[in-house]
């Protein structure tokens, strides 16, 4: 699946209490393209546990992949 930078510029440009963590998520992944520098950065910073959505909306982004 492919994912335009409108789309990407869309969720990213969203307000609300995530939107900070939004962007240091995206700017930590375009400077850093080691795979196991970025698993490392999101299981720091919002762990592993699988039923709690570290960030709103993540399902309809996701479907979008």
């Amino acid at each position: 699946m492919f994912i335009t930078q409108d789309e990407i510029d869309a969720f990213l440009a969203r307000g609300g209490p995530y939107s900070k963590d939004r962007l240091k998520t995206y700017s930590f992944y375009l400077l850093n393209e080691n795979e196991k520098s970025r698993t490392d950065f999101i299981k720091e910073k919002y762990g592993t546990n699988k039923r709690i959505h570290a960030l709103p909306d993540v399902d309809e982004f996701l479907c979008k992949l």
